[in-house]
């Protein structure tokens, strides 16, 4: 086939009618040698069919501004071999079209035709694991004998290609679900009171019940902005309390494990008061705040006062 039925009718004024006065038009060296005018019955719509001449547009163009018998004769030569090198590409494309319809056949009836389709679209043979294969690539044509045995071999290729891209696709879902949740949760911190801390990001996206949400639902069922704000809503304020708690017993740890043996949650809850009244003299002093302080245990000291 010289040209595709798109490009047929999409160009169709562009390749010229094969008729007797088209041909009166080209040189006579050349005008009755099917290896440089080639043509193809070429359809248009559902009836309309037309011999069209499908070799290049400037032929003519090219051969006239040849002068000698020795270059006209030398470009005619050419155009010859470029044909057969045409027609020869042609009948292997259709042999391979040919040989890969049959493997898809085969591979749909034991139920790999999809995985197999997917490992087609989109490569070039060189980089597919399925059309690479030295099974597949065999040009001796396909016998049932042939099949079985090779069968498990190409199984085997397609349930890792399918292994491999199931766990990129989910890969991807679960990038996106954590983005959206990220999104949706920094709003919730931009809305929350600084008095009453709520966790910080990657500890509340990492909480059991976010997480559930994000690798335990199906990767074809999707987290919507009003879903992921109820699941914040629903979660959050529970886990808040936990998390609370664990920072409370952790700094309460710091503080035995800094030489305070006796150090307890009460030790904070006077912590905070005391940190309070001296933040409140020294800004009365100065008039200036004081920002020198860790933020994560000048919050949590505030929010056990």
């Amino acid at each position: 086939m010289c040209v595709c039925a798109d490009c047929a009718a999409a160009e169709r004024e562009a390749l010229p009618l094969c008729n007797s006065e088209f041909k009166a038009q080209q040189p006579p060296e050349y005008r009755d040698l099917r290896s440089v005018l080639f043509t193809e019955l070429v359809r248009f719509g559902s009836r309309r069919h037309a011999l069209r001449v499908c070799s290049s547009r400037f032929a003519l163009e090219e051969f006239e501004l040849l002068k000698s018998k020795k270059e006209r004769d030398e470009w005619i030569s050419r155009k010859a071999s470029e044909h057969r090198d045409m027609l020869e590409h042609s009948a292997l494309c259709k042999a391979w079209l040919k040989h890969m319809q049959t493997y898809s056949h085969s591979t749909g009836e034991i139920g790999w035709r999809s995985e197999a389709q997917k490992l087609i679209d989109g490569y070039w043979p060189e980089r597919s694991a399925f059309l690479d294969h030295k099974l597949v690539r065999r040009p001796e044509k396909l016998t049932d004998h042939a099949w079985n045995a090779m069968k498990s071999q190409l199984v085997n290729v397609l349930s890792q290609h399918k292994k491999s891209r199931l766990a990129r696709e989910k890969q991807k879902v679960l990038t996106a679900r954590y983005l959206d949740f990220k999104q949706q949760y920094k709003r919730a911190q931009e809305g929350s009171d600084c008095r009453n801390p709520i966790p910080a990001m990657g500890d509340f996206l990492t909480s059991p019940a976010i997480a559930k949400a994000i690798w335990e639902t199906a990767t074809d069922e999707p987290l919507t902005d009003d879903g992921i704000r109820k699941h914040i809503s629903d979660h959050l304020p529970a886990f808040a309390d936990y998390w609370r708690l664990e920072q409370t017993q952790e700094l309460v740890q710091l503080m035995r494990a800094s030489g305070f043996a006796s150090a307890a949650e009460s030790d904070l809850h006077l912590a905070a008061t005391v940190f309070k009244f001296v933040v409140s003299i020294i800004h009365a002093l100065t008039g200036e705040a004081i920002n020198g302080c860790g933020h994560r245990t000048r919050t949590m000291l505030v929010s056990l006062n």
